[in-house]
């Protein structure tokens, strides 16, 4: 709690000599491990525990988390499968599993696992807002209308559903041209690692997307950190507006060049190109 993480392994590593079959050590010392980016180490102590505790879909998420930042996805796939076959509408699993369906553009399937959450939460609005984007970028305005008005009916201040909602309702109206279609192929793959920082991400992100790049075609990759500052918010509002970003969220700060590795791993240009948000482009 006092974010003395080293010290917090090395109490967890004494006990686990005291008591290496307890799982909830196992579990704790994995997700400690996955925070400081040792995530090799965490796969094993969390399969570990999910093997002396097979009947928890806590254990079986957490280790879906790790193998997924390890790009091992068969065995995610597995271990997703083993939560939801335990509890079908645990939380944290659906979560998972929803968000990952999203930041691949599987909208479809992303919105369906968030409906089956927002069934449990029925006024969940960060649960809402996603449902919204995919909505929206599905081409269902209409629908993507009626999720951000009952955001703002339980919160009338939300920033992100108002400036969502206002689009939808020019594009509705007639004002504004549909957004391109995503590109299937690109030249370059703009990375940008981000924590924190909103107001500089939102800037960059808004001249990138104004700038003319005539014939060369590129992407937007933005690796979040785990901001605590309204990122989130700010990618899912531009990320309706803007076909040419993704969006992929780390649960924890897994650092700079992990970030950047995590989006040279996504891209599909044949150049990269790495910007910190802090960068103003110009044409």
């Amino acid at each position: 709690k006092q974010g003395n993480l080293a010290v917090a392994c090395a109490a967890l590593e004494r006990a686990l000599k005291l008591a290496p079959e307890l799982p909830g050590v196992q579990a704790a010392y994995g997700s400690l491990l996955f925070q400081v980016g040792e995530l090799e180490r965490s796969r094993v102590a969390l399969a570990r525990a999910a093997e002396l505790c097979p009947d928890s879909a806590d254990y079986q998420t957490r280790l879906a988390l790790v193998l997924v930042k390890l790009d091992r996805i068969d065995e995610f796939e597995l271990a997703m499968r083993r939560a939801l076959e335990l509890e079908p509408n645990y939380r944290p699993a659906l979560n998972l599993q929803a968000d990952l369906n999203f930041h691949q553009g599987h909208l479809k399937n992303a919105a369906q696992l968030y409906h089956q959450i927002l069934r449990q939460t029925p006024d969940d609005v960060e649960i809402m807002l996603p449902i919204g984007v995919c909505f929206y970028k599905s081409s269902e305005l209409e629908g993507a209308a009626t999720v951000f008005e009952r955001v703002l009916e339980l919160q009338p201040g939300n920033e992100l559903a108002k400036n969502n909602l206002a689009m939808i309702r020019r594009k509705m109206a007639g004002a504004t041209p549909s957004p391109e279609s995503p590109v299937e192929s690109v030249s370059i793959s703009i990375i940008i690692p981000v924590f924190n920082q909103a107001h500089f991400t939102r800037r960059c992100l808004e001249i990138l997307s104004q700038l003319q790049s005539g014939e060369t075609r590129y992407e937007i990759i933005v690796v979040d950190n785990a901001s605590s500052d309204g990122t989130r918010e700010i990618l899912l509002e531009l990320l309706g507006r803007e076909p040419r970003i993704r969006y992929e969220r780390n649960e924890v700060n897994l650092g700079f060049a992990k970030a950047c590795n995590q989006g040279a791993r996504l891209a599909r240009g044949e150049f990269i190109l790495f910007l910190n948000n802090d960068t103003e482009p110009q044409a």
